[in-house]
């Protein structure tokens, strides 16, 4: 894969296809250094390992689906799951939909983490209306989510 690099903010360095390194569709990705990384599924770790993981927390601008789509073997297992929630980086990395759909399969409930939320628990049938909230089509609106 290819990671480019954010001098400005150190945990927002984002992952781009190596097919696929067109900067200019995300402005604020333009100038960024750029290197070549190693990358791997989550379902290819040691048995151990995927047995040993007790929860998963996930903050990867947008690839998030990604990530779930190469850990069947740790969804299988319904460990909670908290990720960052952004529909306008999702959407970005083409992952929104599969995500509805993956949650779906995996998890009945989730809680938005946001702060000032009530943290009840939702039907994850309800995380297309959370997009709605916060889908401004701008990367500032996100939140958090517990997938259980």
């Amino acid at each position: 894969g290819v990671l480019t690099l954010s001098e400005k903010y150190p945990g927002d360095h984002r992952m781009m296809p190596p097919d696929d390194v067109d900067l200019s569709r995300f402005g604020d990705q333009l100038g960024r250094k750029i290197e070549t990384v190693k990358t791997m599924r989550l379902d290819d770790l040691d048995p151990e390992v995927i047995a040993s993981v007790g929860y998963l927390w996930i903050d990867a601008q947008g690839h998030e689906t990604q990530i779930l789509r190469g850990a069947s073997k740790i969804l299988a297992r319904k460990i909670p799951i908290l990720m960052e929630f952004s529909p306008y980086h999702l959407r970005c990395q083409g992952g929104l939909n599969d995500l509805f759909e993956i949650a779906g399969r995996s998890f009945t409930s989730f809680i938005d983490m946001g702060a000032g939320k009530d943290r009840t628990s939702r039907p994850v049938t309800d995380l297309a209306k959370l997009a709605v909230a916060y889908d401004r089509d701008s990367p500032h609106y996100f939140t958090d989510i517990l997938l259980f």
